[in-house]
């Protein structure tokens, strides 16, 4: 569904800051990290579908953990620590750009715009950006190695906007999750859902689309 409400104000590129998630936004790593989930249940003794997982983890891990959990009758920290067990066994070619992405942050970038990382993902989440040779056309970022509070919390964002002096206004919060969205609204910027599988509810005022494809058009329409 696309929502023709215009956003950010400015002359220039009326969406001129962009802030990305990484997980399932930037890196198609959802699979990844449902694998990796799926070997942390293995290890407690618990079966499931890569559906069920992909699904349940596509919310949040902390809600998946609680989830499963609460069926087994066991400790969510010990599906927690099962999944870290994992988390990195496919190790860092297994993180993966989605499709014209890099050119994406290139035309942004080009057009006179600036793109910002706010990920919970901690110490890999640079190296991947750098692995994927895309870390340059990143102006700052915030990972989960700073301590911040988690999304929906805006204060990540609202201490990147302090930093680099940014209107509200010419601020763009893209995400794949709700909590990620949510957390731009939050710091009173506009929203963005990128909803590949179409597992996310629609946020009224928020645009949402399937690929990056789709999300470079909108932002050459709004930059017109």
């Amino acid at each position: 569904m696309l929502y023709r409400r215009r956003f950010c104000r400015s002359r220039k590129m009326r969406c001129q800051e962009i802030f990305w998630d990484f997980d399932g936004t930037l890196f198609d790593t959802y699979p990844r990290i449902t694998r990796a989930f799926m070997r942390g249940l293995e290890d407690a003794g618990i079966t499931t579908t890569y559906e069920t997982a992909f699904a349940r983890v596509k919310v949040s891990l902390g809600h998946a953990a609680r989830l499963y959990a609460g069926e087994a009758g066991i400790s969510e920290s010990v599906l927690s620590e099962g999944y870290r067990r994992h988390a990195e066994d496919e190790g860092i070619d297994g993180f993966r750009l989605f499709p014209d992405t890099k050119e994406t942050l290139e035309r942004i970038v080009e057009a006179g715009g600036h793109h910002y990382l706010y990920t919970h993902r901690g110490e890999t989440a640079l190296p991947a950006l750098d692995h994927a040779g895309i870390i340059g056309l990143f102006r700052d970022a915030v990972t989960g190695k700073m301590g911040f509070p988690l999304k929906p919390a805006p204060e990540a964002l609202q201490y990147l906007m302090h930093r680099w002096k940014l209107r509200s206004e010419d601020c763009l919060m893209v995400g794949d999750r709700v909590i990620d969205v949510q957390a731009g609204l939050n710091a009173g910027m506009a929203g963005v859902m990128l909803d590949p599988d179409g597992l996310c509810p629609d946020m009224p005022g928020v645009f949402r689309c399937r690929d990056m494809k789709e999300f470079a058009r909108w932002i050459a329409q709004e930059a017109k």
